[in-house]
C-alpha cells in the first residue's frame, strides 16, 4: 500500500497495490481476495477493492480518498 495526503485539500490518498502468498481459502486452491477499509474512529465511510478471482497474488492497484 501506498499513503499520501494532500494538505490544501485535506484528504489521505490510500493506494491498495498487491498482496503477495495469500492462504488458498477454497477446495480448488485458490481465493477470491479484496480489501475493505476505513478510517478509525469513523467506520461508516468504508472502501473495497474489486475482487481479484482465484488468485493468490493479487495486483489492485486501486485509489481511495479520505476527506479529512
Amino acid at each position: 500500500y501506498n499513503l499520501d495526503y494532500d494538505f490544501d485539500k485535506n484528504a489521505l490518498t490510500v493506494t491498495i497495490v498487491k498482496a503477495e502468498e495469500l492462504p488458498a481459502m477454497d477446495l480448488g486452491g485458490t481465493s477470491d481476495p479484496y480489501v475493505k477499509l476505513f478510517l478509525l474512529p469513523d467506520k461508516k465511510k468504508k472502501f473495497q477493492t474489486k475482487v481479484q478471482r482465484k488468485s493468490l497474488n493479487p495486483v489492485f492497484n486501486e485509489n481511495f480518498v479520505f476527506k479529512v
